[in-house]
């Protein structure tokens, strides 16, 4: 999928909006000076309404949902999902009841439709432009099945894609594929089954060409490559995840590990602002994906 003829292009998108007040500040700070493209709202948590005073500053800003069955309480009364303090399921007590196929279908179906709900609810007339989810539940069953009815159904126009494309600073700076000789079998075995996944997709939702990432690199490192090399060829749209926030408070010790303030910084840097106001890195959002 492409939507310039002659340069690449790069969806920047800020997970965790609504997780914490730092991070929303951090959200919106970005937005104005547009150096990302768009955020992911986790509706269920307490700062989510923040997403109510974003669409309204920022209407040329990018909002999506950030399904969330990890982090929080749920909006629905999902047994198979919630811990005896009513809080979800940590993420690998999660995975593991479902893969013994503890987790029940409709009841995950009516905690998607709930937060789609409160998230239309406070952005109003604005359109949920994409959706993907906290660390990646979705990539499990049943959520991925009623993940992709749902949104369909609520007229989502976009979701985060599965593939992974690598780079390394170098001449050309290009993005590749994994390979079986280089990253090895495990990693094969896992990018094939995200190709099934996006497969099912695209019947669906308009998906960026593929996620960038670095052989053992935090994001932070490969957004200095951008920075520095442009964005990689060939000529499509990509996406890079982040997770910017002005500061740790109110975050768990297992979210501290992810260079939130860092990435904040960096978004600010005279590096990454002479980028995109040179048109060295041009951002595109969800809302202008096409069809191929």
């Amino acid at each position: 999928m492409t939507n310039s003829k002659f340069q690449p292009e790069l969806i920047v998108n800020a997970d965790d909006f609504g997780l914490t007040p730092d991070t929303n500040r951090a959200v919106d700070e970005l937005a104005g000076l547009g150096t990302i493209s768009s955020t992911s709202v986790m509706a269920n948590m307490s700062y989510a309404m923040d997403s109510a005073e974003l669409a309204d500053k920022h209407p040329r800003f990018g909002i999506g949902l950030h399904l969330n069955f990890t982090a929080g309480r749920p909006l629905t009364a999902g047994k198979s999902f919630i811990g005896e303090d009513g809080n979800f399921l940590l993420f690998n007590d999660l995975v593991r009841n479902t893969l013994r196929g503890q987790i029940n279908h409709h009841e995950i179906t009516r905690e998607i439709e709930a937060q789609i709900s409160r998230l239309q609810s406070f952005i109003g007339g604005r359109r949920i432009e994409h959706w993907n989810s906290h660390q990646g539940i979705h990539r499990y069953e049943p959520f991925y099945s009623a993940a992709l009815a749902v949104c369909k159904a609520h007229d989502i126009h976009a979701m985060r894609g599965h593939r992974h494309y690598f780079v390394q600073p170098s001449t050309p700076f290009e993005a590749r594929p994994p390979k079986l000789q280089r990253d090895g079998v495990r990693r094969i075995g896992t990018e094939i089954y995200y190709n099934i996944m996006t497969l099912r997709a695209r019947r669906h939702f308009l998906l960026a060409k593929g996620l960038l990432t670095g052989k053992d690199v935090a994001t932070l490192e490969l957004l200095h490559w951008v920075a520095d090399l442009g964005v990689p060829t060939p000529v499509a749209v990509w996406e890079i995840p982040c997770h910017p926030a002005i500061s740790d408070a109110g975050l768990t010790e297992k979210e501290r590990k992810i260079q939130r303030e860092q990435e904040y910084r960096f978004f600010r840097s005279p590096a990454w602002l002479d980028s995109i106001a040179s048109g060295h890195v041009r951002l595109t959002r969800f809302s202008s994906l096409s069809k191929d």
